[in-house]
C-alpha cells in the first residue's frame, strides 16, 4: 500500500453516511459505546496512522464490527488518524487487499510499514480488545 493506493479509498464521514442507510448498522453504530481504554489508546497516538479497511456489502461480520471502530474513530477525535474504506467488490482494490476475507483491518505508519492486522474472525469476535492489543505495542504508539 502507498499514500496514493490509500487516498483511493473511502473517507470515514463518507461511509458512516453511506452505511447508516443500512438498519443493522445503525443499529449496532448507536448501541455500541466504545470502551474508556480503547479510547485512551486511540487520543495517544502521536505519529500519523493510517488505517485500511476492508469492507463487503452484505457482510454480517462487516456489520458486526466496522460501527465499533467508526464509533471509537469518532469518539477519540485524533486528527493523527485516517481511515479509509475499500469495497471487498471494487475494480480499483489495492492488490495487498486482494483475495482478503472481509472485514479486514489493517493499520500502517506514516510510511506505509504494517503495524497491525486484524483479521475478520478477530474483529466480528472481539474487535475492541483485539484493537486496544495492538494499539499498545510499543511500536504502534
Amino acid at each position: 500500500m502507498n499514500d496514493i493506493e490509500f487516498s483511493t479509498g473511502i473517507g470515514a464521514v463518507e461511509y458512516t453516511e453511506k452505511s447508516l442507510k443500512d438498519y443493522y448498522f445503525k443499529k449496532r453504530y448507536q448501541r455500541y459505546e466504545p470502551g474508556v481504554p480503547l479510547v485512551a489508546a486511540l487520543d495517544s497516538i502521536e505519529l500519523p496512522m493510517k488505517i485500511a479497511v476492508l469492507s463487503a456489502k452484505q457482510c454480517p461480520k462487516c456489520i458486526t464490527a466496522i460501527p465499533m471502530l467508526l464509533r471509537a474513530y469518532f469518539e477519540c477525535d485524533n486528527p493523527k488518524i485516517e481511515i479509509r474504506f475499500f469495497d471487498a467488490d471494487s475494480d480499483t482494490l489495492p492488490d495487498e487487499l486482494k483475495g482478503i476475507v472481509a472485514p479486514h483491518f489493517k493499520g500502517y505508519d506514516v510510511s506505509f510499514q504494517p503495524v497491525f492486522t486484524i483479521t475478520g474472525d478477530e474483529a466480528a469476535h472481539d474487535l475492541e480488545n483485539a484493537l486496544l492489543h495492538d494499539l499498545c505495542l510499543p511500536q504502534s504508539l
